[in-house]
């Protein structure tokens, strides 16, 4: 089994520091290209960070963000 460890936190208003846990991912390349797809116009600040190393508060429900397929990734899946 994959560890998700790399946890995202985004902040779509940059005059706060108010990051909003996202979900935890494999890697931060899936992380930032998941901020890509889906806050593209969106004036943002994201952090990949790896989950040792933040402060999760006590009772926050681990959100497992996985993408299986490189074209889910990319959203370029060619439904035929």
């Amino acid at each position: 089994m994959e560890a998700f460890i790399f946890v995202l936190v985004l902040n779509i208003n940059p005059l706060f520091d108010d990051f909003k846990y996202i979900g935890h991912f494999k890697s931060c390349d899936i992380a930032m290209q998941w901020v890509k797809d889906n806050h593209p116009k969106v004036p943002k600040e994201a952090r990949c960070l790896f989950e040792e190393y933040i402060y999760l508060p006590e009772g926050y429900r681990k959100r497992v963000v996985d993408i299986h397929d490189a074209c889910k990734l990319r959203r370029d899946c060619n439904d035929s």
